[in-house]
């Protein structure tokens, strides 16, 4: 535990990539369950879906592969492609 004015080296998961906002469907046109985990290929939770099926993520990259899953069952559960992302601007 650092004392008063002591300088401490502390590390920190990074993530590259894009940030995202992603107003998700399924097939059927029904929304993800608010609360469903996403999972990136790293088996991460990177975010929730919150409500009308939106997620917001960071440290996308083209060609990432996105599990949302909202329980145990077969059909608990979409996968999303993110594809051909435009380099951010500033």
């Amino acid at each position: 535990m650092p004392t008063y004015g002591a300088i401490a080296r502390v590390k920190f998961e990074i993530h590259t990539g894009q940030r995202l906002l992603v107003h998700s469907k399924m097939a059927d046109c029904s929304l993800p369950p608010i609360g469903a985990n996403v999972f990136n290929a790293d088996v991460k939770n990177n975010v929730i879906v919150g409500t009308n099926g939106d997620i917001y993520i960071s440290g996308v990259l083209t060609g990432d592969h996105l599990l949302v899953k909202w329980g145990s069952d077969i059909g608990e559960s979409c996968s999303l492609l993110v594809t051909d992302l435009q380099p951010a601007t500033k």
